[in-house]
């Protein structure tokens, strides 16, 4: 990635490792017997990566991946979003290509999305990057309106895992 100027979007991340990479050796484990009081359990996180550009203090695009099926090691791109005013500036590519890489880094075989028709411009940047047309992964979604795309990742092995933040 080339070097950010103090006016270019700064890329922050929250992240939850997939499902299928090893536990951290630096995980710490609790030795505590004393039990927790009942409160309802959240729901558990998703599996993957968000992240979120910001020019100065304001957010102009995000992009995240969440675990789409474990067996198949397949990946899931949602919410894929530039403010209007910088479309065309690379920034989509930059999200989509740091998903996919960190994804791969991570165990993930291939990467899956769907956008509307008639976004040209992400047609365009997803053919563009190397997403090939798929058969739809949503029951219900109308192939008119929806097109669906696929993706096969770099591989990579899962000790080549990003350290935790």
């Amino acid at each position: 990635m080339p070097p950010v100027s103090s006016s270019a979007p700064i890329l922050t991340t929250t992240r939850t490792p997939p499902a299928w990479s090893a536990p951290s050796s630096t995980t710490s484990r609790s030795a505590t017997a004393t039990p927790t009081p009942s409160k309802p359990t959240p729901p558990p996180t998703p599996h993957g990566l968000f992240l979120v550009g910001y020019l100065n203090t304001v957010p102009v695009t995000c992009g995240g991946y969440r675990t789409f099926d474990e067996h198949t090691r397949t990946i899931e791109i949602k919410k894929m979003y530039t403010v209007p005013r910088l479309r065309g500036l690379g920034l989509g590519e930059r999200i989509l290509t740091t998903l996919e890489n960190h994804a791969a880094q991570s165990g993930a075989q291939r990467s899956i999305l769907e956008t509307g028709v008639r976004n040209t411009a992400a047609l365009a940047l997803y053919t563009g990057i190397g997403y090939q047309p798929a058969a739809r992964y949503v029951n219900g979604r109308d192939p008119a309106i929806n097109r669906a795309f696929i993706k096969e990742l770099a591989s990579s092995t899962p000790s080549a895992q990003l350290p935790a933040r």
